[in-house]
């Protein structure tokens, strides 16, 4: 009987500038494209990550007001907040503060350190101050999530505190991912693959631990579909969804008997 076998070599190298090359070889043919496809996608789409989801600075309303002695609008400080790579190790937003005077370049550095949040891009520039007697606070919400969270999106936008400026958020800690299939010989077969997984992260996850985490992701799926109690919650699934239609189809049929009897 043909066994579907399974890679038994996995090397990860460090390209240097948060990039990695992943390779695992021997698949049995075909399945270098599956686990290819499925840690790519997962990868993208399902780790979760920190980043800012809105600011306060202090003097300015909205984010069309001007600030004193600031070189940039507060249109670009979104920009360059939305570049800010950060570690979140709680699952509550946290509120990091900024505080600064003087001429000077204001980087991420400058945030007040915080038990919380971790920056990993302190060089990552913010905003200039052009003047000796210039002041700059600001106040800045982290959060953890999963994918691209816009404004929209949020749910709490109209109770955000007045002056504070919300910002569409990118948690993704993986900003691309490529992999690519070729062949090797196992034997006398010719058609095994070799999968190469190429990774660029943000800085603040590395290639093992990426991989690791949509590993455990897919692995969770796959074990719910292959476990022996999926049937019997499908089956409450389907009992909870007859119900639903049976508690509407009464509602309807009362509303049209109450239409009647007014005509």
């Amino acid at each position: 009987m043909t066994q579907i076998t399974l890679p038994d070599k996995v090397s990860i190298k460090d390209l240097k500038d948060n990039r990695y090359k992943v390779v695992m070889e021997p698949f049995y043919p075909g399945y270098g494209v599956t686990v290819g496809n499925s840690l790519r996608r997962t990868m993208l789409s399902s780790l979760s990550g920190g980043a800012v989801t809105s600011f306060k600075i202090e003097g300015a309303q909205h984010e069309f007001d001007s600030i004193d002695f600031l070189k940039e609008d507060l249109v670009e400080i979104m920009l360059n907040l939305k570049r800010l790579r950060l570690k979140v190790h709680t699952d509550e937003p946290v509120k990091l503060t900024l505080s600064v005077k003087g001429q000077k370049v204001v980087t991420a550095a400058d945030i007040d350190k915080n038990s919380d949040v971790e920056v990993i891009n302190t060089d990552l520039e913010i905003a200039n101050l052009t003047d000796k007697s210039a002041k700059f606070e600001m106040e800045i919400t982290a959060e953890r999530g999963l994918g691209y969270f816009t404004v929209e999106q949020r749910t709490d936008r109209d109770k955000l505190e007045i002056g504070h400026i919300a910002i569409d958020a990118s948690f993704s800690p993986i900003l691309n991912v490529g992999f690519d299939i070729e062949n090797v010989r196992v034997g006398e077969m010719t058609n095994y693959e070799k999968l190469t997984i190429e990774i660029l992260t943000d800085g603040t996850i590395d290639a093992k631990t990426a991989i690791g985490q949509a590993s455990d992701i897919l692995q969770k799926h796959f074990n719910f579909l292959g476990s022996d109690d999926k049937e019997e919650e499908v089956k409450e699934v389907v009992e909870e969804e007859k119900e639903d239609k049976k508690e509407q189809e009464e509602k309807e049929d009362k509303k049209e008997k109450k239409t009647k009897s007014k005509k």
